[in-house]
């Protein structure tokens, strides 16, 4: 026997209206690059760019909201790689497009946002 839950998500809120998620302020999201070299470095000198089809959107987020509820704890990651004639494996419910680079997604908790900025403004100084 399997159980079906659903995720509710209000496609036009409004203004004044706040999803349960955003609420304790835990929804970081942390950017990092990692060079040819093999060194990863964040900041902002650097920029990533994202393109998504709305197909690609709607895989992609079903997938991480899929990802989110489930009942493990443990630190999740995803590796992908780019499409290729011999080789194109979906993964969190998109393709990487043959000219990407190799995409790594995990998943991680950073404390709340102010946390967060109380912690980068301590190790910046």
């Amino acid at each position: 026997m399997t159980s079906e839950q659903s995720y509710l998500i209000t496609l036009k809120p409004s203004q004044e209206t706040r999803d349960s998620f955003e609420l304790d302020e835990k929804n970081v999201l942390h950017v990092r690059v990692q060079l040819p070299t093999g060194e990863i470095v964040d900041g902002i000198g650097y920029r990533v760019e994202i393109n998504l089809s709305r197909d690609a959107m709607l895989g992609l987020g079903v997938e991480l909201i899929r990802a989110a509820h489930t009942g493990s704890q443990e630190k999740k990651l995803w590796h992908m790689h780019p499409s290729d004639h011999n080789l194109a494996s979906q993964v969190l419910g998109v393709y990487l497009h043959p000219s990407s680079c190799e995409l790594l997604i995990s998943q991680r908790e950073f404390g709340d946002l102010q946390t967060v900025l109380d912690s980068s403004a301590t190790s910046s100084s």
